[in-house]
């Protein structure tokens, strides 16, 4: 039975979005844009190579390319990756954050502002970094599909997945009720966080079951000078990883440069509600 009405409506207007995606990345390959400061991007949980900003998956190609076709200055981004040793030292993002904040300084120097992208729990990776461990001089943060306020998915993955016992570990510690996402959304880990940054862009998958509604940071306590720092941006349909996932759709792609070169992102023309199952 064909999809009619309002579901069909947002099913169009999604693919309009990503052709105007498309087109605007055409453009960009003609007329490149010039990054204002060096970017970094931080991989998720298992993802310690950065295979998510790194690699395609079928034909969607991935966020390297489409920044060595679109910025003329591509030498500033940095793709962060984590050595197997690293990993196994690593109970949390918490830890994952300290190393981070070595590696982003060993190529700023502690001298040169810069923005961050992390994706999944590379986004606590981040906040660790900045909230825990004093990374400073940061300029726009984007977290990608980051479970802000923990995964319900951290303590049942491993019961139902077999995990390498650092990542199994490093799973159960993403759960809302274990100490390191209770630490990092503490009133004063929270406020630390957003203080240390210009700009929070937080991009959000309507289908994406890992992060489900907690892909926002919680804003209860914060002084409205610091929410205003936040920008929500909500790609609807994008799942969490692999194929649509949300590190290689399109609109994801234009909403990372747009952010970068300090472009607002347009506000969703249609709001289903956060997960639309398929008609």
């Amino acid at each position: 039975m064909p999809t009619t009405g309002p579901v069909q409506e947002m099913i169009e207007e999604r693919k309009k979005q990503k052709l105007a995606a498309f087109d605007k990345l055409k453009e960009l390959f003609r007329n490149k844009i010039k990054l204002q400061r060096p970017v970094f991007f931080v991989p998720g949980w298992t993802d310690e190579s950065c295979a998510n900003w790194t690699q395609p998956f079928k034909l969607s190609p991935a966020i390297k390319d489409w920044f060595e076709k679109t910025t003329g200055n591509c030498g500033m981004v940095n793709l962060v990756t984590f050595t197997e040793q690293e990993s196994v030292g690593c109970n949390s993002f918490i830890d994952f954050g300290l190393i981070l904040k070595k590696k982003v300084e060993a190529t700023t120097g502690c001298k040169e502002s810069f923005d961050i992208v992390g994706h999944s729990m590379g986004g606590l990776d981040i906040r660790a970094a900045v909230a825990l461990h004093g990374l400073g001089r940061v300029e726009n943060c984007i977290t990608v599909a980051t479970p802000h306020k923990g995964s319900q998915l951290g303590d049942i993955g491993p019961i139902f997945m077999k995990y390498k016992p650092h990542h199994k570990i490093q799973c159960i510690n993403l759960d809302p009720d274990h100490l390191p996402v209770q630490t990092i959304n503490s009133l004063q880990n929270r406020k630390r966080f957003l203080e240390n940054v210009k700009k929070l862009y937080q991009f959000v998958g309507t289908r994406d079951m890992a992060v489900a509604r907690n892909a926002k940071i919680d804003t209860k306590g914060i002084a409205s000078a610091l929410i205003d720092k936040i920008v929500t941006v909500e790609i609807g349909g994008a799942t969490h990883s692999a194929d649509g996932g949300i590190t290689r759709d399109v609109r994801v792609i234009i909403a990372i440069l747009n952010a970068l070169m300090g472009i607002e992102p347009e506000k969703p023309k249609y709001n289903y509600g956060y997960i639309i199952k398929r008609a």
